[in-house]
């Protein structure tokens, strides 16, 4: 019952300082891996904890956990400080709650969520390492230690990386948001690997004799929406809708601009995706 429900939030801390850490955009898409990743693996750590657990948003490094036992709720935090520590080092998250619903689903929500900025105040960025003043520093971030044997090569650049910008360097999937272009009739019949030969190599690749531009987008008024729900399943329901709207905008975006005919590398690459 709702009662007997106990509401957790969680936000990984500074986003942005975390996905562009580094001025190559190879760790930048990286990191983005790691947070999706990360949205992904936090339904199994609830259902984890306690097997009715219901993830009623989760994008973005943003999460929001109804737990039916207020054990599982407790134990959430922990959990997910340790499995970031392990698979996204250098990734800091805050936490609201747990709240109990017994005084309504919106209250709870409300509670978890000031919750949340409290600790949001605190201040979580993890930046500068100063540990070892005279190591050689991370050559991507400059914010870290670089650790010994872990220099790579793109194309004819190298670098020495952090234990942070490694893990970003070899999380880079860069063929996930392809399948995007899929739901263009002039791009449904192109074989994977003539699609994933058509990726840049790198940002001098994709830039060609041209300038390289970066564009954000931001959905308006998500939050505010979000903040309006009273019923944990309309919650639930938005947090799809949501989702499902964002990839449908960003492949017609894509799809506008990219065609198989072109000669040359595809004129843009997915550095990050998530949330609104």
């Amino acid at each position: 019952t709702m009662g007997d429900s106990w509401l957790v939030m969680a936000d990984v801390d500074a986003v942005q300082s975390y996905l562009f850490a580094s001025i190559h955009l190879r760790e930048a898409a990286g990191a983005s891996a790691l947070l999706v990743e990360y949205d992904a693996e936090v339904a199994r750590i609830a259902k984890t904890l306690d097997p009715s657990a219901n993830v009623l948003f989760a994008a973005g490094g943003t999460t929001l956990v109804a737990f039916a036992d207020e054990t599982g709720a407790r134990g959430f935090a922990d959990t997910i400080r340790a499995y970031l520590a392990k698979h996204a080092p250098g990734v800091g998250v805050s936490f609201g709650g747990p709240c109990s619903t017994k005084d309504g689903f919106l209250e709870a929500r409300d509670m978890a969520a000031r919750g949340l900025e409290c600790n949001k105040r605190l201040g979580h960025d993890p930046g500068e390492d100063v540990d070892c003043p005279l190591a050689l520093r991370c050559e991507a971030c400059g914010r870290e230690p670089a650790l010994g044997g872990a220099r790579v090569t793109v194309g004819s650049d190298k670098r020495w990386l952090g234990e942070a910008c490694l893990r970003k360097h070899e999380a880079r999937e860069r063929g996930a948001w392809l399948e995007l272009l899929r739901v263009s009739p002039k791009w449904k019949d192109v074989p994977d690997n003539d699609l994933r030969a058509m990726l840049a190599s790198d940002s001098s690749h994709l830039a060609g004799d041209e300038l390289l531009g970066i564009v954000v987008a931001d959905a308006d008024g998500a939050g505010e929406k979000l903040r309006k729900i009273k019923d944990l399943g309309d919650y639930k329901t938005f947090s799809g809708a949501l989702s499902a709207s964002v990839r449908t905008a960003l492949a017609s975006a894509i799809i506008a601009h990219a065609d198989p005919a072109r000669p040359g590398p595809l004129p843009v690459d997915v550095l990050y995706s998530g949330g609104d």
